[in-house]
C-alpha cells in the first residue's frame, strides 16, 4: 500500500518541525482558498514559534503582517530575517527590499 508513507525516522528527530510543516500547511489553505488572512497570520506565528530557524516561514508571517496593514510588526520581522545567521540569501534579499519598501513608503506619507 503506496498510499501513505510515514517518515518514522523524521518524526522522531523532528517534531517540532513536522508539526510547523503542518500548520504552515494550515496557514497557507487559509490564505490561498478563505482569503482569512488574520487566521493565516495567527498559524504563522505558531509555525515560527515551533520552527525559528526557517526564515520562509519568517518571510510570508512578515507578509501576512503587511497584509493586515502591520507595517511595523512585518518591519520587524524582514529586519529580523536580514540580521539572522543564515545562508539563505534568497530570502535575506527579498526581507531587505521589503525593509527598503517600507521604509520609502513611511518616507512618502510624512
Amino acid at each position: 500500500d503506496y498510499e501513505t508513507i510515514v517518515n518514522d525516522g523524521y518524526q522522531r528527530s523532528h517534531p517540532e518541525k513536522l508539526a510547523a510543516l503542518r500548520r504552515f500547511t494550515l496557514a497557507k489553505e487559509a490564505f490561498e482558498y478563505r482569503n482569512d488572512v488574520a487566521t493565516a497570520e495567527e498559524i504563522l506565528a505558531e509555525v515560527v514559534q515551533r520552527d525559528p530557524e526557517n526564515l520562509r516561514y519568517q518571510l510570508l508571517w512578515g507578509l501576512m503582517k503587511l497584509k493586515l496593514d502591520d507595517f511595523a510588526g512585518g518591519e520587524a520581522i524582514f529586519r529580523k530575517i536580514v540580521a539572522a545567521n543564515d545562508n539563505d540569501l534568497h530570502t535575506k534579499d527579498v526581507a531587505s527590499y521589503l525593509v527598503a519598501r517600507i521604509r520609502a513608503d513611511a518616507n512618502d506619507e510624512d
